[in-house]
C-alpha cells in the first residue's frame, strides 16, 4: 500500500529530524582535580600548563612561595598598572607554560571572571591537554570565587555546543584541570 503525499511528506520530515539528532558529537569532557596539598616542582612539571591568579597587594610586599616563583618574579616588571595576563615558559623537561596574571584586591565578580577567561585563553594557546591552576596567598572565600571563574570559563573553552551543519573542531582542548594548594574542597554543583 502507498503512502498518501501527506503521510510521506511527514514520515520524511521525522526521519531527517532522526538523523540530525544521531549526528550530534559528544560533548567534551574535562576532568576536574582539587588538590589541598601545596604544588611541587615534580607536580607542576607534570602539568603542560600553568595558570597561577595572585592578588594586586603580593606586588607591594612578600612575594609568596610556589614552584618556579623566583624564576617568575624576575621576568615580571613592575609598575603602577595591573599587568596583562604574561606567559611564561617554564625550565623543565615537559616545557610547561605558565600564565601568570594579578587582579585587584577589590575586584567585581566580572573583572575577576574576565581575568581568568583572559589567563586561560593565553595558557590555551600552546594546547595544553593538562592545566594547573595555583592561587598562592588568598583567603578562602577569596581564593573559592577566583577559581570558580576559572573553571566557568574552562568549562564555556571545551564545552562548545555543536552547531548544525558545522565542520569539525580539530583544536586540541584540554582533558584535566587540576586545582593545586586549595584551603578547602570547593562544591562546583552550581557553577
Amino acid at each position: 500500500p502507498r503512502l498518501s503525499a501527506e503521510l510521506e511528506a511527514l514520515y520524511h520530515r521525522h526521519r531527517q529530524i532522526w538523523e540530525f539528532r544521531v549526528r550530534i558529537p559528544p560533548a567534551p569532557k574535562f576532568e576536574l582535580k582539587q588538590e589541598l596539598t601545596a604544588a611541587t616542582p615534580v607536580r607542576v612539571d607534570a602539568l603542560d600548563a600553568l595558570i597561577i591568579l595572585l592578588p594586586e597587594s603580593v606586588l607591594q610586599k612578600r612575594w609568596p612561595d610556589f614552584p618556579y616563583s623566583e624564576r617568575l618574579k624576575k621576568q615580571h616588571a613592575v609598575g603602577k598598572e595591573l599587568p596583562a595576563p604574561r606567559r611564561v615558559d617554564l625550565p623543565n623537561a615537559h616545557a610547561t607554560t605558565a600564565v601568570i596574571a594579578f587582579f585587584k584586591t577589590k575586584a567585581t565578580a566580572f573583572e575577576i571572571r574576565t581575568l581568568a577567561r583572559k589567563a586561560l585563553a593565553k595558557a590555551l594557546e600552546s594546547e595544553p591537554r593538562d592545566i594547573g591552576l595555583l592561587t598562592p596567598e588568598m583567603a578562602p572565600a577569596q581564593q573559592q570565587a577566583v577559581v570558580e571563574a576559572v573553571v566557568a570559563s574552562m568549562a564555556a573553552a571545551v564545552l562548545k555546543l555543536p552547531v548544525f551543519q558545522s565542520s569539525a573542531d580539530d583544536r586540541h582542548l584540554p582533558t584535566s584541570l587540576t586545582l593545586l594548594g586549595l584551603a578547602n574542597k570547593i562544591d562546583f554543583g552550581y557553577t
